[in-house]
């Protein structure tokens, strides 16, 4: 416990700190370019993150722990195999989210376009790489800078301007900078790589390092189908709830942040071990138990925090910081049992079935949930979602954990 509280704090400077220039920048977005173009550029990334699913392809779930288990040039080598994969999937996936949302997000289309085309830029970015070495210096240096400057340069300018676009702008080139650091790291450390014909060469390289990859991007990607999904829908069909759930979208983002630092030592602790039942229970043990926490704290504050935030423009509610609070708690438990437990054990199939439950309670329920109870109505079906994915990852963990105590 010791120990992975003292890696913990490694990697909480990092997420501290992409946390609180995120939070400040909202109100200096609000009250600079008005609640109505915020939640265009919260659209905007919420179409990008569906792109960035597809670009990142899971290395964002299995990275962390496939790392772990290399040693030395193995990590690089697991590390590179993902680049060409990736590269052949954004200039797709990246026009598409730039085309969607100049199409369907009402308002600054062009801020909408900007910030899609940096979120799905964003997954180019290797944070896991970092996560799975151990290095929180590494992250801090040459992901979380760039991203921290692009946050409060871009509402500086945003404050001074009023232009939402040229927040977006600014945002693109931090996630530009996030890419090219990150890589150029990674690779100074690498042995030349021989030009010898192999499964990892070339296009066919790349079309096995994606089959690989299947279980893992499937969950993903069916995840970020309710987890985002459900803002680009209020936003094109009710843009004036929109602020509300863009802002609690916002609160879930950044509570679920506070926790990563846990998730990611967990991820790179857990899956060392040739047998790690003890291991894993008390990791997610120690997850349920921050979970709680995280949650609670939402469900209390969430109503006051966003009237100072939003400076008394957005109203979220009790019903929407629980509704958020719920999502909090299992999105944080599931982010250490997905990852750290299942795909460890070979269950990685169960990561994607989960999420399959997940996104069909979440379908089911948002249009209902919407019209009944507005914005706060469709926060809850992202959490009743979340909750669906977690129960269903619970009960297979139990039988891992049963199998490996045998």
């Amino acid at each position: 416990m010791k120990r992975i509280l003292l890696r913990t704090g490694g990697f909480a400077f990092s997420t501290l700190a992409v946390a609180l220039t995120s939070i400040a920048t909202v109100p200096l977005l609000i009250a600079s370019i008005g609640a109505e173009s915020w939640a265009v550029l919260a659209a905007g990334t919420a179409v990008g993150t569906l792109a960035a699913v597809a670009v990142s392809w899971g290395w964002g779930v299995t990275g962390p722990s496939g790392v772990a288990v290399r040693q030395g040039a193995a990590r690089v080598g697991f590390y590179r195999r993902s680049v060409v994969p990736r590269l052949l999937l954004f200039v797709p996936a990246a026009t598409f989210a730039s085309i969607t949302a100049f199409v369907i997000v009402p308002g600054d289309n062009l801020a909408a376009t900007l910030m899609a085309l940096a979120t799905a830029t964003y997954a180019m970015a290797s944070p896991w790489y970092f996560i799975g070495i151990g290095s929180p210096r590494g992250l801090v240096v040459y992901d979380t800078v760039p991203r921290c400057v692009a946050n409060l340069g871009g509402a500086v300018v945003a404050g001074l301007t009023g232009s939402a676009h040229l927040f977006a702008a600014i945002q693109l080139v931090g996630m530009i900078a996030a890419v090219v650091l990150t890589h150029t790291s990674v690779s100074r450390h690498a042995r030349p790589v021989p030009r010898l014909r192999s499964r990892w060469a070339g296009v066919r390289g790349a079309l096995f390092a994606l089959r690989e990859q299947r279980a893992a991007v499937g969950a993903s990607a069916v995840a970020s189908v309710y987890l985002t999904l459900p803002l680009v829908v209020v936003t094109a069909v009710t843009p004036v709830l929109a602020p509300i759930f863009a802002l609690g979208d916002r609160f879930l983002k950044w509570s679920v942040t506070a926790t990563t630092p846990l998730t990611q030592v967990l991820q790179g602790w857990i899956p060392t071990k040739d047998h790690p039942a003890a291991r894993s229970k008390r990791g997610v043990a120690v997850a349920v138990l921050f979970a709680t926490v995280i949650s609670l704290l939402v469900a209390t504050a969430g109503p006051g925090l966003s009237a100072v935030l939003s400076k008394g423009t957005i109203d979220l509610g009790v019903f929407g910081a629980v509704a958020v609070a719920l999502a909090v708690f299992a999105t944080t438990v599931t982010r250490v049992t997905g990852p750290s437990v299942l795909i460890p054990a070979g269950k990685g199939a169960w990561v994607l079935n989960s999420a399959v439950i997940g996104a069909g309670i979440g379908l089911i329920l948002i249009v209902p949930l919407l019209s009944n109870w507005g914005a706060q109505g469709a926060l809850l079906s992202v959490g009743l979602a979340e909750l669906g994915v977690l129960i269903t990852q619970l009960l297979v963990v139990r039988k891992v954990w049963i199998a490996d105590g045998r």
